[in-house]
């Protein structure tokens, strides 16, 4: 399945940017106001920054998916670190396979988080 890689302009100024950032990427897109056009991650990208446009991943998509798919990839390049400190604990593994579960819902993420004594 692939990726949604577009939001909107009123997505992102509905997940509250900073003020910042929001009047940035208004310039740069010569916009005034939040509209419903597409807008794609890399404009977000090459207008404000990684900053933002991981913010925007986070927080301002149409779905999680994406955001969670990277989410997982960052842990597995740190993986290997992480399990030769403590090579019995399972922990980040099982949320690296949550994380890429797309069957997987917001209560079963937050069931694995409270089993292992997350808040969230």
């Amino acid at each position: 399945m692939p990726y949604a890689s577009t939001t909107t302009l009123a997505a992102i100024r509905a997940a509250s940017p900073c003020e910042e950032g929001w009047r940035k990427l208004l310039g740069t897109l010569g916009k005034t106001s939040a509209d419903d056009e597409p807008l794609d991650l890399l404009t977000v990208l090459d207008s404000n920054g990684l900053d933002d446009a991981l913010w925007v991943l986070s927080y301002a998509m149409p779905d999680d998916r994406l955001a969670r798919h990277f989410h997982a990839w960052c842990a597995e390049q740190v993986l290997h670190l992480f399990e030769a400190e403590r090579p019995n604990d399972t922990r980040v593994r099982d949320q690296i396979a949550m994380l890429r579960n797309d069957e997987a819902d917001d209560a079963a993420r937050a069931a694995l988080a409270k089993a292992r004594g997350e808040t969230k």
